[in-house]
């Protein structure tokens, strides 16, 4: 894969995409960068893993994915999914406003630097514009040089050491 940017393709995330969101997770972890977050498993998203619920409670488990990929995209490049991003929306109530975060953003090893971070950063932002919510937070992990650069470049800014906003 050349340095070079790659035509991308940014669409909502659908059920049969967590296959392929979850081997881009596994990417990068092999690849030993930083991660922000925990892991993307059912475990890190809901709180428990699916092999320790019983079949009944799956169903509903399914239920609460749906509600996860509503705030979802991923980025489609050449027919294959290269990136995606998860959202979600806070609400707080002592000042009721409501708040986009963005939970996970992960871009595989092999199309990094080639703007598809930029287009689903854009994307999300877009759909929280659409939706009202006027500020966007991302917590990032200190020691990830590379990943704060990225969202102060896109317009973030920090309000203490690890949490950037976005006014929209």
């Amino acid at each position: 894969m050349s340095t070079s940017k790659v035509q991308i393709h940014i669409r909502r995330a659908l059920l049969y995409d967590l296959k392929e969101m979850l081997a881009i997770d596994q990417a990068i972890r092999d690849s030993g960068a930083p991660l922000t977050y925990e892991g993307f498993t059912t475990k890190h998203i809901f709180g428990l893993d699916t092999t320790e619920v019983d079949s009944a409670r799956r169903a509903s488990l399914l239920g609460e994915v749906v509600k996860f990929l509503d705030l979802s995209f991923v980025a489609e490049s050449e027919g294959r999914i290269c990136g995606f991003v998860v959202g979600r929306r806070i609400y707080i109530a002592e000042r009721n406003i409501n708040i986009g975060e963005i939970a996970i953003i992960s871009v595989h090893p092999e199309y990094q630097r080639k703007g598809v971070a930029t287009k689903l950063v854009d994307s999300m932002c877009e759909m929280f514009r659409s939706q009202g919510v006027r500020t966007v937070r991302v917590r990032l992990e200190p020691r990830d040089k590379d990943m704060k650069a990225f969202f102060e470049h896109m317009g973030f800014s920090s309000e203490v050491l690890v949490s950037y906003t976005k006014a929209l």
